[in-house]
Order: C-alpha cells, then sequence, then structure tokens
C-alpha cells in the first residue's frame, strides 16, 4: 500500500547530460561516504557477486564508455562479445516496481541463476573497469564473504538505501533505458547511439531494454525513514543543485 512508502518530492528537472553524469558521480560518492558506518567483507579478488546478471541504466553505461573511450581503453568493450548467452534481462525497471507496490499489485517474479555465467570484464576475479563500474556493482557488499553462505548478507538498512539509490539513478535517467548491463553497454558502445542519447533522442524499442521512469513512490519503511533522512535530502539537493 502507498502508506508504506514515501513520497520522494524529487521532481524531474530538465538536467544536461554533463550535469546528470555529475549527479551520477555525486551520488557515487556520498554511497561511498554512507557505506564508511557499515561493516562488510568485500576485498580485492572476492568476485563472487561478480555474475553477468548485473543491471545498469544508460546513463551509467554512457559514463563508463566515454571514459574507457577518454583513457584509449574502448578495446574492452569487445569483452562483451564473451557474454553468456543466457543472463537477467529484466522486465521491470525499478520505478515500475515500486509503481506496482504502491498500487498493492504484485510484483512478477523473474528468473536470475548466478550460475549462467561470470561478468566478462573480469580479469584475474579483478574488474577491468572498476573506477567507472555501476551502481549495481558498487551495492553488492556482503557482512560475510558471500563464498562461505553463498549469497550477499546485507544490513536491511544498506538494502534500503541500495534500493533508493537504484530509484534514484534511474529518475535522473528518465527518458534513457535499463537492463541487463551488456545489453545497455551493446547499446551505447555504439557512437551513433551515444550521439543520439547525448541529444536526448534515444527513443524506439531496444531489444529487451525497458525505458526508465520518473520515481512514483520511494521504497523505504516507515522504520528505516529517519535513518536515511540524510541521504533523501542529500539526494534531492543533488538535483536541485544544477551546477
Amino acid at each position: 500500500m502507498v502508506e508504506n512508502f514515501t513520497k520522494s518530492g524529487w521532481e524531474k528537472f530538465d538536467l544536461s547530460l554533463k550535469t546528470k553524469i555529475s549527479t551520477l558521480v555525486k551520488g557515487y560518492n556520498l554511497y561511498e561516504q554512507f557505506l564508511t558506518d557499515y561493516t562488510h567483507a568485500c576485498k580485492r579478488y572476492c568476485a563472487d557477486c561478480c555474475t553477468c546478471n548485473l543491471t545498469m541504466t544508460t546513463l551509467e553505461a554512457y559514463y563508463l564508455v566515454e571514459n574507457l573511450i577518454l583513457k584509449n581503453k574502448s578495446g574492452l568493450l569487445t569483452k562483451l562479445n564473451n557474454s553468456p548467452h543466457r543472463r537477467f534481462q529484466p522486465e521491470l525497471t525499478f520505478n515500475r516496481i515500486a509503481s506496482l507496490c504502491a498500487q498493492g499489485k504484485d510484483v512478477p517474479e523473474e528468473q536470475s541463476d548466478p550460475s549462467w555465467g561470470k561478468c566478462p570484464f573480469l580479469e584475474k576475479l579483478e574488474c577491468v573497469y572498476y573506477h567507472f563500474r555501476p551502481f549495481g556493482c558498487r551495492c553488492m557488499v556482503s557482512k560475510r564473504c558471500c563464498s562461505e553462505t553463498g549469497f550477499a548478507e546485507m544490513d536491511p538498512v544498506v538494502m534500503t538505501v541500495n534500493d533508493v539509490f537504484m530509484q534514484f539513478i534511474e529518475h535522473l535517467d528518465t527518458g534513457g533505458y535499463s537492463g541487463n548491463f551488456t545489453d545497455v553497454l551493446h547499446l551505447m558502445s555504439d557512437e551513433k547511439n551515444r550521439n543520439r542519447y547525448e541529444k536526448n533522442s534515444l527513443q524506439g524499442q531496444y531489444g529487451s531494454l525497458v525505458s526508465n521512469i520518473p520515481i512514483p513512490v520511494l521504497m523505504v519503511p516507515p522504520e528505516h525513514r529517519k535513518k536515511i533522512e540524510y541521504i533523501l535530502s542529500s539526494l534531492n539537493s543533488f538535483l536541485i543543485d544544477k551546477n
């Protein structure tokens, strides 16, 4: 029901792509600061969560691809050809899920299995584009090593904050798309598509990708609202500050 969620109050601002990128990076940095208050087992060479089932937005893909090109590492995109054929390809975005939940409707289950394959960008258990990785990678933090438990063990507040950031990034990329990261990178690795995206004219149907929508409600349970109030306030200030 709607009362179990939180109205964001976040309007959809007409931001330039440059501002969207800077806002995305501010969000990444805010999340890193948030994690300093939580103990997690993630460390170098820990890649159990690095599967082919990661999702991302076109904004994150654009940021990643442009940085690889600037650093003369665009050849890394050829690794996309090694992507497993079977991978998680979501039918709903986070904000579309939030909309269904707010209406009291059932959210269809979507199948995802880590055994389908590893991320094609791993080399010797290290990510080759680590500094530009999307939020879906950044938020996979576990209190215990995943190889011991077989799954990521997260604090409930961390899970809520993860949902908020996923919703925020989609909101920021309204007009763009979300999907499996290899599918989104395939789209954005094409210069013509990046040019269309820069002009806000990336329209139509692109394979399995799903169009992003603004935040309808935030998936924040009542017991977590005060604990993450500063997160919500900071993200809102990012949208208001267009510099």
